[in-house]
């Protein structure tokens, strides 16, 4: 497959629930990937262009045609412009048509449906019928949808396709809906082949596609029907998509890397003016500044006390002193022994009590945020496991009876077998009934409140029993893997592939290639269970891992993690680096580097200056010196910085490295590791909508490094302190809200060193006012607040209320007298309800 200039595209075309869902940490190499798009139908050969944009790195900007000034009057609402002479105006690197429209006159036209710029709705949504247009909606944070929208409420930038009509037969669906082509229902004329432009996103709203398909045109492209170009946009990963204006309007420019020009053919011979257009800019990001926020973290065995400050051993005294050393990431262990730190419907609970909440809210205090460490593949030490893996029959809390088929087998005496250590179980992984267990804990993580993300740890066979004897590893040779390696066409593996040389060396590889793609399945479908769950955005999806999953040292214990990534079901990597020199973690971390691609690292490190264990700035120099520099870690574990003898010492010296050696995160205008109220406030005092040339002392506001400070920083800011606070996939919803809910505290607060890090405005106290900025950002619309006077009832006296002390009802960030006329009509409906026949 060719690429346009300056671009390498490796395509997955391995389709799975995880592929489709995809990362928040994006396996893009650059922000705008374009690739030729040279297909074989049924009607000949169809060309065009593709570009997938990477919507979490923030120099990617997207816009849409500005509202003309002045309007044109007579019926329009647009002046007609071709998309080359568009993206040459406004300097985007990317540009296509967008909406249907109606030529009012030989220079104006009337768009048809939503479109919207930066916040200002130029034509309203439209319906016939029983259904809202679909459209594309690419919020301030940068996190994009694909829906029937019916309300312009918050809506930042939008393009629309057309739904129902009284014109054609077509039912005006999304060409794509939640991973299912429904182009045959969509509009317009879905069965021809017709030149086409169309737009899709993933599940979590972190990539967006932009497809252009030439038509029409002898001996180049025949076009596409509307089914040929959602199956297209599915193999991509495509989640959601809708049909744009096509046929004479498709048009697709691209400003390369070596500011070359690439355009499509359209199918008129020339570029058709159009009405609407959307584009994509990259702008040039601070230099010295990184893009994402750092992974500072420490895994944590969680205590058995959660909050109190000052009470020894609590989980919120760690988090005190965690802060003084810069940590920013706990990595609590949430799932391991058979038992769930949190409330869990799935797995029997460690604690009687939803611990990981709780921890959530602690953490939140020290603007620390919570990852799930989950060791999925350790699930029994002593009788902890019983219920899971016992041939007794235990049941769990919830009355399912455990499996002693999952359990790891010793293959010379058949007894149960862990990593040497006695009472040890591990589980199989490749076993479907893990697999689906696993994948409906991850659901419920996803589902958390202010969860971070989750990391898988253990996600492996045990290492070898015997080193000694002929069977490389302990394969739980049980009845249900020798029936599955057999149906796939396989022989018996206890006879035929049990040795790793002699005559059946070759059905030992079979085995091993068969074992090893066992595990990825189940990561794949971890990853499509957390998806599942949490619904706007994937969080941070990371994994514990052996540096090189090649070494033959560590074939037995199954840990392909690059076919995880090669699935879409790996986004942060995190190789466990615990060798005894500088040199030998840099050699392990160069061996993750390369099997590692564009994902990201963060490097696991170990207990600093004890037996085999380089000091704490040797291996950080490790990380620094490495063939792609690591700034980013997770430490085994906390009590380096909080009990070990030298502990002082090493919170000292991590803290000081942060502040001095690592790279700031771009935002942070303060320079003290957060972006928070401090940094919103700074910004927004220098800039109040009037660019202004920057100077020496202004530097760091000036994100995109043009020598003026103006709008599109302050979009830049946004995105940074949204994905700071809210997650690094740049949504905010539901569960961001109920997160800071979750974190109200009493009174107006006093300003701490370490803000809350759901206290936005800086005052010392989470309350109200910073729900109403959360409002502001919040990428998912929430239902309307209607129970204004909090008494757990909509009536009449939530009128009063509004009337006394307005609230933010319809959640757009601001209190107007929109929010009263919401308040009216949700308690309307609510009456109309209740005067329904039998109620």
């Amino acid at each position: 497959m060719r690429t346009h200039t300056g671009f390498a595209v490796g395509l997955n075309l391995v389709i799975s629930f995880a592929a489709v869902a995809s990362l928040s940490t994006s396996a893009l190499a650059q922000p705008i990937v374009v690739e030729d798009i040279v297909r074989t139908t049924p009607g000949g050969i169809a060309r065009g262009s593709l570009a997938t944009i990477d919507l979490t790195d923030p120099r990617v900007q997207i816009l849409v045609t500005s509202a003309p000034s002045p309007a044109p009057g007579g019926g329009a609402d647009a002046n007609l412009q071709t998309v080359p002479a568009w993206r040459t105006a406004v300097g985007a690197d990317l540009a296509v048509n967008a909406n249907f429209f109606s030529t009012i006159t030989g220079s104006t036209a009337d768009a048809i449906g939503l479109w919207a710029s930066a916040g200002t709705v130029v034509s309203p949504p439209r319906q016939y019928g029983s259904f809202p247009d679909p459209a594309l909606l690419i919020s301030l944070g940068n996190n994009a949808s694909i829906g029937y929208i019916g309300s312009s409420a918050g809506v930042w930038n939008a393009v629309a396709g057309v739904g129902p009509s009284a014109t054609d037969a077509d039912p005006g669906t999304m060409l794509i809906t939640d991973g299912v082509n429904t182009g045959a229902t969509a509009r317009v004329d879905p069965a021809n082949r017709n030149p086409r432009t169309a737009v899709a996103v993933n599940a979590a709203g972190t990539t967006l596609y932009i497809l252009e398909i030439d038509g029409r045109l002898t001996n180049w492209s025949v076009g596409m029907t509307l089914p040929e170009v959602a199956d297209l946009l599915l193999l991509r990963g495509a989640w959601r998509a809708v049909n744009l204006d096509g046929g004479g309007s498709s048009s697709f420019i691209y400003k390369r890397p070596d500011n070359t020009i690439f355009q499509n053919r359209p199918s008129d011979g020339s570029f058709r003016t159009v009405a609407t257009h959307l584009g994509v800019k990259l702008l040039a990001s601070a230099a010295t500044d990184r893009t994402e926020r750092p992974i500072r973290g420490v895994w944590i065995r969680p205590p058995s006390i959660v909050s109190g400050v000052g009470t020894s051993g609590s989980f919120e005294n760690i988090c005190s002193i965690l802060a003084t050393a810069g940590i920013q990431d706990i990595f609590l262990e949430t799932f391991y022994w058979g038992l769930a730190t949190n409330n869990s419907q799935v797995y029997n609970d460690r604690f009687g009590y939803d611990y990981l909440a709780q921890a959530i809210v602690v953490a939140a205090k020290y603007s620390m945020r919570v990852h799930a460490w989950c060791e999925v593949g350790y699930q029994g030490f002593g009788t902890t496991g019983d219920y899971l893996l016992s041939a007794s029959g235990v049941g769990d809390q919830n009355g399912r009876t455990g499996d002693p088929n999952w359990r790891v087998l010793n293959i010379s005496n058949g007894t149960i077998f862990g990593d040497g250590t006695a009472g040890q179980m591990f589980v199989n992984l490749a076993h479907p009934g893990v697999q689906a267990r696993l994948s409906e804990f991850m659901a419920e993580l996803g589902a958390y409140p202010g969860l971070a993300g989750v990391q898988l740890d253990y996600c492996r066979f045990p290492v070898d029993n015997n080193t000694g004897d002929v069977y490389p590893g302990p394969w739980s040779y049980d009845t249900w893997t020798r029936a599955q390696f057999q149906a796939d066409g396989f022989g018996d593996p206890l006879s035929t592939a049990a040795r790793s040389s002699g005559p059946n060396s070759s059905q030992w590889t079979q085995f091993v290639t068969w074992r090893r793609g066992g595990i990825t399945n189940a990561v794949v479908n971890m990853f499509a269970g957390f998806s599942t769950g949490n619904a706007g955005g994937a969080g941070v999806w990371s994994a514990a891992i052996f540096p090189d999953p090649f070494n033959s040292a560590q074939t037995s214990k199954m840990q392909d993690w690059p076919s995880w990534i090669a699935n879409n079901a790996l986004g942060t990597v995190v190789p466990m680096c615990y060798s005894n020199t500088q040199t030998n973690i840099r050699n392990e971390l160069n061996a993750a580097i390369t099997n590692a691609g564009s994902r990201r690292i963060a490097a696991g490190l170990a207990y600093p200056g004890e037996t085999n264990h380089p000091d704490l700035l040797t291996q950080l120099g490790a990380c620094t010196s490495a063939n792609r520099r690591i700034e980013d870690f997770v430490w085994f574990e906390y009590s380096t910085f909080t009990t070990k003898s030298n502990a002082a010492t090493y919170r000292a010296q991590l803290k000081n490295w942060i502040d001095t050696t690592s790279t700031a995160q771009i935002g942070d205008i303060n320079r003290d590791g957060y972006i928070d109220a401090r940094d919103r406030a700074a910004f927004n005092i220098l800039y109040n909508g009037t660019p202004i040339a920057t100077t020496p002392g202004t530097l760091r506001y000036d994100l995109n490094s043009d020598n003026v400070i103006n709008s599109a920083d302050q979009q830049l800011f946004n995105q940074a302190f949204i994905r700071f606070h809210f997650g690094e996939d740049g949504v905010v919803d539901g569960r961001d809200l109920q997160a800071l809910l979750n974190s109200f505290t009493p009174g107006s607060g006093s300003i701490p060193q370490y803000l809350n890090l759901w206290d936005l405005n800086g005052d010392g106290a989470v309350n109200y006012a910073d729900q109403l900025i959360l409002h502001g950002y919040l990428t998912v619309p929430q239902p309307p607040d209607l129970d204004v006077n909090r008494d757990g009832t909509v009536n009449i006296n939530d009128i009063y209320a509004q009337i006394a002390a307005p609230i933010d009802v319809n959640r757009n960030g601001l209190i107007q007298s929109s929010d009263t006329r919401t308040l009216v009509t949700g308690i309307r409906a609510g009456e109309f309800q209740d005067m329904a026949p039998g109620r």
